[in-house]
This record gives C-alpha cells, sequence and structure tokens, in this order.
C-alpha cells in the first residue's frame, strides 16, 4: 500500500512507488516511525518483512511474508503520535465495516482489502499495523512514468469506469464518503516486474526447505551477536516445527499466485477523517 504523502520511496527492489527521497531520519523518535529492518518478524513471528515498499507522512509500508499461509501482504507500520494512531483507527473501522459489504455489490472488488490488524510496542512508542492484500504502483506513478504526457483514451474510460464502480460501493452500499480522491489513493492490482521476481524467488525458497535451514545455520554461526543468535535459533526451531507439520499433511498447500492478465484499479482509504453519510 502507498501512503497517500506524495513522498513515496522507491525501494531497490520494487518500481511501484515513486523515485523521490526517503522519509527523514527525525521522523524516527517518540511519537514517529517504527524502525524495521529486513528479516524482522511481527506479531509473534507470523510476518516476516521481506522490502520495504515505500513511505508516506502517516507511516512506512513493508512487503511481507504471512507464514501461516505463505502468502505475500502489504503491512502499513503508523507512526505513534496520537492523531496517526486515531488516524489509523478510523481507516480500520471504515474497511471493516466495507469488508461486511463486500458480497452486495461487484463494484466492492474496486476497494482494497483489510486483511489483518494488530499493535507493535517500540521504542517510538505503540503504533498501529495494517495488513492488506499486495498491490502494484498507484496512479500517480503510472502518470510520472509516461512524462505527464497523460494516458490512451480507452485507458482513461476503463480506469473512470472502476473508479466509478468503487464510489458507487462506497457511498451507495457503505454509506462513506471518500474524502481524499487522488492518484495517490488509487493503486493498480498487480504488482510490478520486480516485485514479482522477488516473490518468485521466495517461493524457490519454499520449495527448498533444507536451503532454508541451511541458510539459518550459517547465519547462527557467523554472528557474534548474542541475543541475535538466541532469536535466529528460535526461528530455527519454528521452522523445523513448521517442517515437521508439513510432513504429517496439517499444512495447507503453499500459496500459488496468479497474476492477472489484464490490470484494474483499487481504492484506498488511506488516513481518511471517519466519514460516513445518513443514507
Amino acid at each position: 500500500m502507498d501512503e497517500d504523502d506524495p513522498g513515496e520511496k522507491e525501494s531497490e527492489l520494487s518500481d511501484d512507488v515513486s523515485d523521490l527521497d526517503g522519509e527523514d531520519s527525525d521522523g524516527y523518535r517518540p511519537g514517529g516511525y517504527h524502525p524495521i529492518a529486513i528479516g524482522d518478524e511481527l506479531r509473534n513471528g507470523r510476518y516476516v518483512v521481506i522490502e520495504k515498499l515505500g513511505w508516506g507522512h502517516f507511516s512506512t509500508v513493508w512487503l511481507v511474508e504471512d507464514t501461516s499461509n505463505h502468502k505475500f501482504c502489504a503491512l502499513k507500520v503508523q507512526k505513534s503520535a496520537p492523531h496517526y494512531t486515531d488516524a489509523a483507527l478510523d481507516e480500520i473501522e471504515l474497511l471493516r465495516h466495507a469488508g461486511k459489504m463486500r458480497k452486495k455489490n461487484n463494484g466492492a472488488c474496486r476497494l482494497v482489502q483489510l486483511l489483518d490488524n494488530f499493535e507493535e510496542k517500540g521504542p517510538h512508542g505503540r503504533h498501529i499495523c495494517m495488513v492488506f492484500e499486495l498491490l502494484g504502483a498507484n496512479l500517480l506513478s503510472v502518470i510520472r512514468k509516461s512524462e505527464y504526457r497523460g494516458l490512451s483514451i480507452s485507458t482513461v474510460r476503463n480506469l473512470t469506469l472502476q473508479l466509478c464502480q468503487g464510489l458507487d460501493f462506497l457511498h451507495g452500499e457503505c454509506g462513506i464518503i471518500h474524502t481524499d480522491l487522488k492518484p495517490e489513493n488509487i493503486l493498480l492490482k498487480t504488482p510490478g516486474k520486480k516485485i514479482r521476481a522477488q516473490l518468485d524467488a521466495r517461493k524457490k525458497n519454499h520449495a527448498d526447505p533444507e536451503k532454508k535451514k541451511r541458510e539459518l545455520q550459517n547465519r547462527i554461526a557467523q554472528s557474534s551477536n548474542a541475543d541475535e543468535r538466541k532469536k535466529l535459533k528460535k526461528k530455527l526451531k519454528r521452522q523445523k516445527q513448521k517442517a515437521n507439520k508439513k510432513k504429517k499433511g496439517t499444512l495447507s498447500e503453499e500459496h500459488r499466485f496468479e497474476w492477472p492478465t489484464n490490470d484494474c484499479i483499487i481504492l484506498t482509504l488511506q488516513n481518511l477523517p471517519a466519514k460516513r453519510c445518513s443514507l
């Protein structure tokens, strides 16, 4: 998920976000961003951080793997100051309400899905975390890549139709007014090529659990930090337990990604004030 601030950072992995500078290091302070590194595990090890996707004034956004089903998601980690927390809770409330209405309208597929949410305690406070389906570039990135020459008439018509479907669902079925409609809050459904390559590499890694086991053992042997070794050993233990469960047939089959041939757009409700209209 990309943030509503146009200052998203383009990571080395993804061509899905803008190429402006990254967030200011001054933001990493009490009330600000939560420090996250590649390989970190959140929610008791369920979500493993793979790569940074972007950032905005309210939060940072990360590509993560959900180890409970081996699906890839976008993790949004909000700043910890009270007004950022309130904005995140409003967003969760709106998305949960919309989620209950999804089966009643075809336009529901035009709204991003909230998969999970939780709190993460860190050195800068408590941060609201939201897990979303993994999506692609925002519309602003597409416009920039065209060097502001515009899109074809047929593409604009298609995007406009899908946008209207999403707004009709939000207003007509959910009673929600989208108060911040702009290119940064409209995403393409399909992640970019570099993201797909990274996901393919992760899937191959899952296909060879012994390779992953050897890599962890090597990292343990090479680490000179006692706390890091302890953390890696716990990770290795969990991996062995999962492997044993898989042998017994208690784990579901690994998720296989299906990439749509025709892209579409998805609306987000990022950092909106709660706006419910009377129907």
